[in-house]
């Protein structure tokens, strides 16, 4: 009776080490991240681009959706952002001149060690019309 007892228990310890191992070694699969341009001629005095960026991983309004709009608006080149936790959304003014739409992918995907994934990006570039 002993003897079936301790050859289970070494069994299952032998089972547990199996799963947690094979867990830590999977890859995690990368992304690519799909950026659609469109550019609008307008007259003005301003040349500025918005991004409507599709963010995966957030799970909450306050702690993710609030905590990404804040890091975003103080970025060098925002002119403002806002993140819709129920959308997985963000949109984000900037001036192409001080920023990228990677420069914001980059800052997204780095927040909170990685936990937040840009799936898809659609940027509006705005430049002025020249005068003939």
């Amino acid at each position: 009776m002993q003897k079936n007892f301790l050859s289970l228990t070494v069994f299952c310890l032998i089972i547990i080490c199996l799963f947690s191992s094979s867990c830590g070694n999977k890859e995690e699969e990368k992304k690519e991240v799909e950026i659609v341009l469109t550019k609008n001629i307008i007259e003005g005095d301003t040349a500025q681009s918005i991004a409507s960026l599709n963010i995966e991983g957030m799970t909450c309004e306050v702690g993710c959706a609030g905590f990404i709009t804040s890091k975003l608006s103080q970025m060098t080149g925002v002119l403002s952002a806002e993140v819709v936790f129920d959308k997985n959304l963000a949109k984000v003014k900037f001036d192409d001149s001080k920023i990228t739409e990677n420069d914001i992918i980059a800052a997204i995907q780095k927040l909170n060690e990685g936990q937040y994934k840009v799936t898809k990006v659609e940027v509006e570039k705005t430049v002025k019309k020249s005068i003939s």
